[in-house]
């Protein structure tokens, strides 16, 4: 096996942005890098109209694409080793994402309005890997009276492996009504939907007898309904509370909360200093494919396989924070929070007794493969959090956060262990100085310094990681250790060109990433020595 880094030392010269501003319509185009292949430029636009004084109507749209292809097959010296890829495949990365939306405001009356907002959204990734199977050739060179010599890995075959797509699409409602009683009472109420279209497919050969193994096929629809009611009432200038109720239900499964109270407070202790509190309950669904997972035998069933997973439960969660925050001056501001949060519901194994948790979904790049799930992990995070932050003023500002937490879960065997995200502390500065030249035009340059806890992971299991050809820890040790610290340092620097007479700003940027070349641990990943040599 060998270390996954992640590391990078880019030059982002293709962060050419343009925008263009003229009565009531307005729109923008950003770029952004894609480090480790060719991708399409996001796009995004942005469009209001004022139909009659009390109507407005705005509309978005933002989409993009990535292209990314890791080449083991084209490798030719047997000591290169590639840093993103398995040595034992090619693998084509393909994805894309749209969205565009809506937003109308109307005026009911004097003291109502209804703001309403749709859009659709989707989301694909295709992604195939093809096996290939080499060997290394030995040649000799002659240098002077020594001989070299020269080891070149030459290609006999390649098979298709495996190969998913995955496509999400979404359309989105959002609807309030803002109904203001007096200057003290304010009713908000109204409904979220989301209607989903699921396309899942993927299938493996794992024998090489071209047998492919499908593992999901899923074309199917769900929604999900958010109701929800709050008031808000102010006891005086400088006092308010935030209260209501909130649920949550998804087609999938028959999947709902009971009603879930909130709570939000706030104390203007003086001009420049307040207090605020908040408590609640909170719900949501699970990583949507997960849902599909063809995991369990069933003999009638197309495949022979169905999904042990269809009727999974939401995940909960109760939250309580408390913050401080202070104004040191007209630009500086000092904030200050304490959390707590108690995870319940959590999917876990329903059959084994094991370290696996939905909890730690999403903390790497791999898909999760579940077995049969139930709904009884829990999980606790908790933590500190400040932040001083200088507003932009004499051509100025920045922002430093810092913060110390504790992430922990438990799976099917109640043995509390660390989470994946469990860095335990973090520390951000970000900065940025602008000076106007030429009249109309500036120039800029800003950064950003991270500083974190390392990963965590466990003791691998040898044995285990071979038969599955990848990393598998053993469940005692799971996130027991942890990588180094994470460290990195960008740099920005901006021209920004601003026409008056055309009403359009250019900005050409150069973004200078990890600055200092640090290499910070990933992951580990499963690596065969020499395969096929």
């Amino acid at each position: 096996m060998i270390v996954i880094y992640h590391a990078a030392n880019s030059l982002d010269a293709n962060m050419i942005k343009g925008l263009l501003e003229q009565y009531n319509i307005r729109a923008f185009i950003q770029g952004e890098y894609l480090q480790g292949g060719a991708g399409q430029l996001p796009t995004a636009d942005l469009v209001t109209v004022s139909v009659l004084d009390e109507h407005q109507i705005e509309a978005k749209k933002i989409s993009g694409a990535s292209k990314v292809d890791i080449m083991i097959s084209n490798q030719e010296d047997p000591s290169e080793v590639d840093l993103y890829g398995d040595n034992d495949r090619d693998q084509f990365f393909r994805t894309k994402m749209g969205v565009i939306g809506s937003t109308y405001t109307k005026a009911i009356s004097e003291k109502t309005f209804l703001k309403s907002t749709t859009s659709f959204s989707g989301q694909n990734q295709k992604t195939n890997h093809t096996l290939i199977s080499r060997h290394v050739d030995s040649t000799f060179t002659t240098n002077g009276s020594s001989i070299d010599t020269v080891l070149k890995y030459v290609l006999d075959s390649t098979r298709p492996l495996l190969a998913f797509w995955f496509t999400e699409y979404k359309i989105s409602n959002y609807t309030a009504i803002n109904k203001k009683f007096s200057k003290k009472n304010i009713l908000k109420f109204g409904l979220s939907t989301d209607y989903y279209m699921f396309n899942f497919k993927d299938s493996i050969d794992n024998d090489g007898a071209g047998n492919f193994e499908t593992r999901w096929d899923n074309q199917s629809t769900a929604i999900m309904f958010r109701p929800f009611i709050q008031w808000k009432h102010n006891f005086s200038e400088k006092t308010t509370m935030n209260i209501g109720l909130h649920q949550t239900y998804f087609s999938q499964g028959n999947a709902y909360s009971y009603p879930e109270p909130r709570l939000g407070f706030n104390w203007r202790v003086k001009d420049n200093q307040s207090i605020n509190f908040g408590v609640g309950l909170h719900s949501q669904i699970q990583p949507t494919y997960t849902y599909f997972y063809l995991n369990d035998t069933c003999s009638s069933c197309p495949h022979g396989k169905t999904s042990s997973n269809e009727n999974l439960g939401l995940s909960r969660s109760a939250h309580a924070v408390i913050g401080y925050d202070r104004s040191l001056g007209d630009n500086l501001k000092l904030r200050m929070e304490a959390y707590y949060q108690y995870l319940f519901a959590i999917p876990v194994s329903k059959y084994d007794t094991n370290s696996l948790s939905m909890i730690n979904v999403g903390s790497g790049f791999s898909r999760f493969f579940p077995g049969p799930l139930e709904n009884k992990g829990t999980g606790t995070n908790y933590g500190v959090e400040m932040t001083l932050e200088k507003r932009f003023n004499k051509n100025y500002f920045f922002m430093l956060t810092g913060s110390l937490y504790n992430s922990v879960y438990k799976g099917s065997d109640g043995i509390e262990r660390n989470t994946d995200f469990n860095g335990n502390y973090a520390v951000n500065g970000l900065f940025g100085w602008e000076k106007k030249i030429k009249d109309r035009n500036t120039i800029g340059i800003g950064g950003k310094i991270t500083w974190a806890g390392g990963k965590r992971f466990g003791t691998v299991d040898s044995l285990a990681s071979v038969a599955a050809a990848e990393v598998i820890f053993t469940d005692d040790t799971y996130n027991t250790e942890q990588f180094k610290d994470y460290f990195r340092i960008d740099v920005k620097l901006n021209y920004k060109i601003n026409s008056k007479k055309r009403k359009i700003t250019h900005e050409i940027a150069l973004d200078l990433v990890n600055v200092a070349n640090i290499q910070n641990i990933l992951s580990l990943t499963y690596v065969p020595d020499n395969p096929n040599s």
